[in-house]
């Protein structure tokens, strides 16, 4: 798993609802959709992994949104997988970053689009890596058609965090299950 992909949002106030400028991500097998604006680059490190950055030129690279598809752990029912990952993820942080700090550890309920409400679990925390402080928001979605739990992350340095986290709560918001 690559927790740490880095994640990030828009300097300016992103609506939620899909606009012209808006672009969408749709891939099958993803299970899920998602509306980031057009400005931003989408690439995929992974089969099942995307990461959506900023121009460069207003955010120093450093901003990124992810989304990565994990699998719930054996034998784990859908709220038990998202609780151990979330666990995994921390352990994971502490073991990539120094100086961990978690903010928040709290259940996020999840607006599936298809008028299913699950909920996930998310978690806020500031770490430095390479010297720099960042603060991270990780969301876990429950996938409600399978073994799956959509891994959500938003990550930016501390001081650009809160400029950043419109954009990408605005993408959060729209990620839509879907159901083959």
């Amino acid at each position: 798993m690559r927790w740490l992909l880095v994640v990030g949002a828009l300097l300016l106030a992103w609506s939620t609802s899909a606009t012209a400028e808006d672009a969408r991500f749709a891939e099958p097998g993803h299970g899920y959709t998602l509306h980031y604006p057009s400005t931003w680059t989408l690439s995929a490190p992974g089969p099942f992994a995307v990461v959506l950055r900023p121009p460069p030129a207003l955010a120093g690279g450093e901003v990124a949104v992810s989304v990565e598809n994990v699998r719930q752990p054996e034998g784990s029912g859908l709220l038990e997988g998202v609780t151990l990952l979330a666990r995994r993820y921390l352990d994971e942080l502490a073991g990539h970053a120094r100086q961990v700090e978690v903010h928040r550890q709290a259940p996020f309920l999840w607006h599936t689009g298809d008028g299913l409400v699950m909920t996930g679990e998310q978690v806020v925390a500031d770490f430095v890596r390479d010297d720099l402080p960042y603060r991270q928001w990780a969301v876990f979605l429950p996938n409600p058609a399978g073994p799956v739990v959509h891994v959500w992350l938003f990550t930016a340095p501390q001081d650009l965090f809160a400029d950043w986290r419109p954009a990408a709560e605005g993408i959060l918001q729209s990620v839509q299950s879907v159901r083959k």
